[in-house]
């Protein structure tokens, strides 16, 4: 196969439309990877996009990665929806990172990116426009896709492992951010690849807690985001049901489905995220490729 699959990221706004009628929303800005064919160690993904609101402003964390290289976290801003900053690094490590959840708690900034390289969650905190090794919430297994939600005085932690090849959609919980982390007593609250690795942080909508899902059926990744009405979420009880088989249009942009979803409210308009598959070849690539096998 000639070709390998890139991932960039598009930010939508709307003031009526329902965020789930990903068809009807407005297009802000697309955040494209580079596809040049020439180019060496090209940009291969602008992916997993997260919304945060801060201050007037509205901040949009990313995965950038070079093709076949580990990821790192980039994050622009915006006032206006109009302008943007340019990309600033926030946060690299020596292994790969990816699914920046950002999230605020008394006042504080954290970030809770996917560390699996590392075989642990590790919980950041921003300082200037860096962010910051604070702790390890969870070690000793290559947990993916994790978000962090506090819902009444508990804070509740989703992630993903694998267990015989097969996605474990896992649940914690602890009274404290620092404290220790319990697995919940329901996980793993899904068990197998169509809907068990998160897709975005769970979110509060009218009312509603939503968690979105990777649609990752018949083993191919970023088949599409499903999205799961929460029902009960406690120390002791979950439950949710599915809501939306899957959000993303199959128009130009997510003509190859994606796997990414973002919610944030900023200047009267809901602003969502989400990042779509797209096919590129590159020349570089291919002759890495080749050399591996050799």
């Amino acid at each position: 196969m000639l070709y390998h699959y890139s991932f960039s990221t598009r930010l939508l706004k709307t003031k009526g439309s329902d965020i789930f009628d990903v068809s009807k929303l407005e297009k802000v800005k697309d955040f494209i990877a580079c596809h040049s064919f020439f180019k060496y160690n090209p940009i291969s993904n602008i992916a997993d996009p997260f919304l945060f609101v801060s201050d007037g402003k509205l901040f949009l964390f990313y995965e950038e990665q070079i093709v076949n290289r580990n990821a790192v976290i980039k994050m622009v801003s915006t006032e206006d929806l109009l302008s943007f900053s340019k990309p600033s690094l926030v946060l690299k490590e020596p292994f790969h990172l990816s699914f920046p959840c950002v999230f605020a708690d008394d006042g504080v900034m954290y970030m809770l990116p996917e560390t699996g390289g590392d075989n642990s969650i590790r919980l950041y905190y921003k300082k200037d426009n860096k962010f910051i090794f604070r702790k390890k919430l969870l070690s000793g297994d290559k947990f993916v896709d994790s978000s962090i939600i506090k819902y009444g005085s508990t804070y509740y932690l989703f992630t993903t492992k694998k267990v015989n090849g097969v996605y474990n959609l896992m649940l914690y919980y602890s009274n404290s951010l620092f404290g220790e982390f319990v697995e919940h007593p329901m996980a793993p609250i899904h068990i197998g690849d169509d809907y068990g690795r998160n897709a975005g942080a769970v979110f509060s909508y009218k009312g509603f807690l939503y968690r979105p899902s990777q649609i990752c059926s018949g083993g191919r990744y970023g088949e599409g985001v499903a999205l799961f009405k929460i029902t009960a979420l406690t120390q002791h009880t979950y439950t949710e049901v599915l809501s939306y088989p899957n959000i993303l249009p199959k128009n130009n942009f997510y003509r190859y489905s994606g796997h990414q979803f973002s919610f944030a409210m900023f200047n009267g308009y809901n602003v969502i995220a989400s990042d779509a598959k797209q096919k590129a070849i590159n020349f570089f690539d291919i002759l890495e490729r080749i050399v591996k096998r050799l």
